[in-house]
């Protein structure tokens, strides 16, 4: 327990600094969209605050899918020195046959110098093993800050489509002149004959070249503390 605590105020002196010597926000939109025959679509768009979102709070968009529970995020601030982009998918899949894929996407990123680092950490749990389903996550980013940039010229990382579970993570070096975007893919496929509990996370963090050794370590382990919503905390806690 001590340990945790120690982490906790590392977590608290490493992501509160970062927050109170960035910058205003830039311009910047978030989005996300999501297909049910795969990946030629056709997707549904939803752009943050506005339509099928069912979250208010900026930054974070909410929309449920059948029985499945679809929440994106992205960092409340764009700033040079930390990004964040994450997609969550959860619920009860009923039986059936899926090709569902679910993508998130924020341009306007402008964490500079190059090169960059994107710290990416997929992890998931499908109950009951066995279930017919898979999942498998990537994420990409596009020096042309196209939403939803995940294919041409631009694409100067690209983390490959990974299979969860089991968990997995891991470092890419890119470089990328402001402002840039980033995309977040969860794609679930095949058939269950019987209901199937599923929780998945794809969390991203972009940060300079070469990075504290204590964020980067920080943000290793943020999945497992629910980074998003204690990030917002944060911020808010700051600002009162």
């Amino acid at each position: 327990m001590f340990r945790f605590h120690k982490k906790l105020s590392l977590v608290a002196a490493l992501i509160g600094a970062a927050i109170l010597s960035a910058p205003s926000q830039a311009e910047a939109a978030f989005q996300l969209r999501f297909s049910t025959t795969g990946t030629g679509g056709p997707f549904t768009t939803i752009t943050d605050n506005v339509g099928l979102d069912t979250n208010l709070t900026a930054g974070v968009i909410a929309v449920n899918v059948g029985a499945l529970s679809i929440v994106g995020t992205s960092s409340s601030f764009i700033s040079p020195t930390l990004t964040l982009l994450d997609l969550q998918v959860s619920g009860i899949a009923a039986a059936g046959t899926y090709d569902l894929v679910i993508d998130t996407t924020v341009d306007g990123i402008n964490t500079e110098p190059p090169p960059q680092l994107l710290h990416f950490a997929y992890n998931g749990s499908i109950t009951p093993p066995g279930s017919g389903l898979s999942v498998s996550m990537q994420t990409w980013v596009d020096d042309l800050n196209a939403l939803f940039g995940i294919s041409g010229l631009g694409i100067v990382a690209n983390t490959g489509a990974k299979v969860v579970p089991p968990n997995v993570s891991g470092d890419i070096v890119f470089s990328a002149s402001p402002d840039y975007s980033a995309t977040a893919r969860v794609h679930i496929t095949g058939t269950s004959l019987l209901p199937a509990s599923l929780s998945l996370d794809n969390n991203n963090s972009i940060v300079p070249t070469p990075a504290p050794a204590g964020l980067l370590l920080v943000l290793s382990g943020m999945p497992a503390l629910g980074f998003g919503a204690w990030l917002r905390r944060r911020r808010r806690q700051a600002v009162a």
